[in-house]
């Protein structure tokens, strides 16, 4: 009798033991979703600084990169350089439309995001080097050909 007290206290023990597992996972699991995003954002970022340093610490990039903008002259290398800085600028956009998508970025944190894809898409080359390519995920052309359609008019030459 001894013996089968014993076994069902195990038992029991056992059990709760598990039930507290279960709990002490469900934990670390959220804390490590949050190290994700945070490493995430912490990674987006880095890419970014890495890309306007690119731009501001090079005179010939950064002139290139004016003239791209403003829809000025482009030399051969200066286009070569400016096509390359735009391509790049979206394929940053496409990551972090993905991250958003799988829900490493919030709406709040995304939405500054998008204005400035918005702002750069009713840019006169930005839309034209776009017109080009078609490297990108369905979802994410969808996106900018959305954001393209909503930019105010804008005679392109």
């Amino acid at each position: 009798m001894n013996f089968d007290k014993i076994n069902k206290w195990l038992s029991l023990l056992g059990n709760i033991g598990v039930v507290f597992g279960l709990v002490f996972l469900v934990i670390e699991i959220q804390n490590n979703s949050k190290t994700t995003q945070a490493q995430t954002r912490d990674s987006v970022a880095d890419k970014l600084i890495t890309w306007q340093l690119a731009i501001s610490t090079n005179e010939f990039t950064a002139n290139a990169f004016y003239k791209g903008w403003t829809d000025e002259e482009l030399t051969s290398a200066e286009s070569m350089a400016y096509t390359q800085l735009v391509q790049s600028s979206l394929r940053m956009w496409e990551n972090e439309w993905y991250q958003y998508q799988i829900g490493l970025y919030s709406e709040e944190e995304f939405l500054p995001r998008l204005e400035r894809m918005e702002t750069s898409m009713s840019v006169c080359s930005f839309k034209r080097i776009w017109g080009k390519g078609s490297l990108y995920s369905p979802s994410f052309r969808e996106l900018i050909n959305d954001l393209i359609d909503k930019a105010p008019p804008k005679k392109c030459t």
